[in-house]
């Protein structure tokens, strides 16, 4: 799927850009925002009756958008805390990670 490719860009982006008002956990921000569009085009996807495949086109490429997207910063979030725990804290949050 084709959001999936861009993987390395939105790490760049939440790398970089912050969102007003999540200064100081842009991450925080980033999966907010993105789970509450997702929710938003699934209630869509799942309660209109799609005429145009084009327009249910679009909205599953935007879920798809939106779970590439909440992958990378849930990885950048895991990263940080590996750092943490050199011990024992990447082989439990990926253990963890894997499970969910």
């Amino acid at each position: 799927m084709i959001p999936w490719e861009f993987k390395l860009l939105y790490g760049i982006i939440c790398d970089t850009v912050l969102l007003p008002g999540y200064e100081r956990s842009p991450k925080k921000g980033y999966m907010i925002c993105m789970g509450v569009l997702q929710s938003i085009a699934l209630l869509f996807v799942a309660s209109i009756e799609f005429n145009n495949y084009l327009v249910f086109m679009y909205l599953i490429t935007l879920v798809s958008f939106c779970g590439a997207f909440m992958d990378v910063v849930i990885d950048g979030i895991m990263t940080v805390q590996q750092r943490r725990d050199s011990e024992n804290g990447a082989a439990d949050l990926q253990t963890i990670s894997w499970l969910c």
